[in-house]
């Protein structure tokens, strides 16, 4: 099956960071850095314009390679909203993160964004299982792994790398293919794109034949 290089939600155009919108980007983390700093460790340190831009080079190459970080946009006004992850942890299983900017937290955006990543890994990847790793101070962003469906497993610690710091505690949330179908993110609207904009048919098999 073709990678998805851009996801479509009912409000969010999610495709993968790239060098060219990495001064934008830059600007979004300065202005949210106080926000984002207790939970996420990419903003810890600010990046040089090159070092942004070289960042991004770096994920999309990761990306052709299944290692998949996006950009998320108000898909009406393309405004920057935030970024989200969907990475491999083994065979059988994806890690889903996400972010959102300050001003538009709050407003289910996180939630459909990860609900967006759940249906690209069940759906179009068909893994056995979703993890969401959170900061255990973030009671944010369980309450989006709650929203979507996902179960609370239990906590890992020292897991987590932290610049100049011991590494950090982690909760884990998991969500299975076995209750995927009924959960709050199978619900979720989403549609995915190919590299030259053709959707992709998750039911489709490798000739590109669809099985129903």
């Amino acid at each position: 099956m073709p990678i998805a290089y851009e996801l479509r939600s009912e409000r969010l155009r999610i495709t993968p960071f790239r060098p060219d919108c990495a001064e934008e980007f830059r600007g979004l983390v300065q202005d949210n850095q106080a926000y984002l700093v207790p939970y996420m460790p990419f903003s810890v340190t600010p990046l040089s314009s090159l070092e942004q831009a070289e960042l991004f080079a770096s994920m999309f190459a990761r990306f052709t390679k299944g290692d998949y970080t996006f950009q998320i946009r108000d898909r009406e006004t393309n405004a920057p909203l935030g970024g989200c992850g969907l990475h491999p942890v083994d065979s059988l299983g994806r890690a889903a993160g996400y972010w959102i900017r300050q001003d538009r937290a709050g407003h289910g955006y996180a939630a459909e964004a990860a609900s967006v990543l759940c249906r690209l890994a069940f759906e179009y990847e068909q893994v056995d299982r979703v993890e969401l790793h959170i900061d255990p101070a973030n009671l944010g962003s369980q309450r989006v792994a709650e929203k979507i469906g996902a179960s609370r497993e239990g906590l890992l610690r020292r897991r987590l790398p932290w610049p100049e710091e011991e590494p950090r505690d982690i909760l884990i949330y998991s969500l299975f293919a076995d209750d995927f179908a009924t959960s709050p993110a199978a619900q979720v609207p989403m549609d995915a794109f190919d590299l030259i904009g053709d959707r992709i048919d998750p039911r489709a098999t490798d000739d590109g034949e669809s099985d129903s």
